[in-house]
């Protein structure tokens, strides 16, 4: 799928040009048919078509860390089977409440058909052979999966969108380095933070001692003094 190729290409120029070569050297090269074919007979269920699309791309990685998905490494065809994931289906459909909040339907509540495109330790990405979505996986959480995107397609094209609008930033970890999603608002509340610090400083520099001392006697304030 053509979509899916020109998601990887918009990721990967983004990486070579801040600084995240190694994240893009160190992606595999496309699945052949027979390693598709392979997956399949160990998976036991038909691939959705836009996985062998994105397989066929990149096969995974060349090695562990330095993962292209936030921290978490893309997995090859062949290491796409989690036998964990039965279980965290079932923490995420012990109430009405958890059910909802994890965007589950009916037919992936019933399905064992289930496959990891990206994971680091237990946590990762999952997609549904039947519907084609894709969830957020935290073994931790409840629910332990939660829905992410529609479609293999559309988790790709919405990671490729914010990664070249600058919503994510590299940090140091899990191998060279790893792109880290930025809090927008919590960088807009520091820098309002910092904003305020400085003018304070400046308007306690251009005042006389003496005043700063009336002012901190007034307001009480041991740190004005």
């Amino acid at each position: 799928m053509k979509s899916i190729r020109d998601a990887f290409s918009r990721i990967e120029a983004w990486m070579r040009a801040n600084g995240a070569e190694t994240i893009v050297d160190n992606l595999a090269p496309g699945a052949t048919d027979e390693d598709l074919a392979f997956a399949e007979a160990n998976l036991g269920f038909a691939l959705p078509a836009a996985v062998r699309a994105l397989w066929r791309v990149h096969d995974g990685q060349l090695s562990e860390q330095d993962g292209f998905y936030e921290m978490y490494d893309l997995l090859s065809c062949s290491a796409a089977d989690d036998d964990q994931l039965p279980f965290y289906l079932e923490g995420s459909i012990g109430s009405p409440r958890a059910v909802s909040e994890s965007g589950l339907e009916p037919q992936e509540i019933a399905s064992k058909a289930w496959l990891m495109i990206a994971a680091r330790d237990s946590d990762g990405v999952a997609v549904n052979g039947v519907t084609g979505r894709v969830f957020r996986v935290r073994h931790d959480d409840s629910p332990c999966l939660y829905l992410l995107a529609s479609s293999v397609e559309a988790w790709l094209e919405d990671y490729a969108n914010a990664v070249t609008n600058d919503d994510y930033r590299l940090e140091a970890g899990f191998g060279d380095v790893y792109l880290s999603r930025r809090d927008r608002e919590r960088e807009a509340s520091d820098a309002e933070s910092a904003r305020a610090r400085t003018a304070e400083e400046r308007r306690r520099a251009a005042l006389a001692p003496i005043e700063l001392m009336e002012q901190a006697v007034a307001n009480k304030s041991e740190s004005m003094a």
